[in-house]
């Protein structure tokens, strides 16, 4: 049996993700990068479906697809130091902040307590 483990900086990303698409801040920063649901799902490596219904809050962010969704909107942020929506702003400097890139990374797998 394995049992996988976030760092507190992860579940602070995943709790600004999870605020982001129940607020409508996630969506409105994808879509000021001009990329569709399904380019987005693809570089999330979830469906486009999935990423529809993370934006339209029918479904939480979870697990994997949740952190990699994290780092496409992470790099999106990044080019993103023009936009006037304030949403989108506060969205972009929270998740360069909390530096995306590192704090999701794959935690690690443990087995019967031993690393792997």
């Amino acid at each position: 049996m394995s049992v996988t483990t976030l760092s507190a900086h992860g579940l602070s990303a995943l709790a600004v993700i999870r605020r982001a698409t129940r607020t409508g801040a996630a969506r409105a920063l994808r879509e000021a990068a001009g990329i569709s649901q399904p380019e987005m799902g693809e570089a999330a490596g979830v469906a486009a479906a999935t990423v529809s219904r993370w934006e339209t809050s029918a479904r939480v962010p979870r697990g994997e697809g949740a952190r990699r969704y994290a780092r496409a909107l992470t790099a999106l942020a990044r080019g993103l130091d023009h936009v006037d929506d304030p949403q989108v702003r506060a969205l972009r400097a929270e998740l360069l902040a909390l530096n995306v890139d590192q704090s999701t990374a794959a935690p690690k797998e443990v087995t019967r307590g031993a690393a792997v």
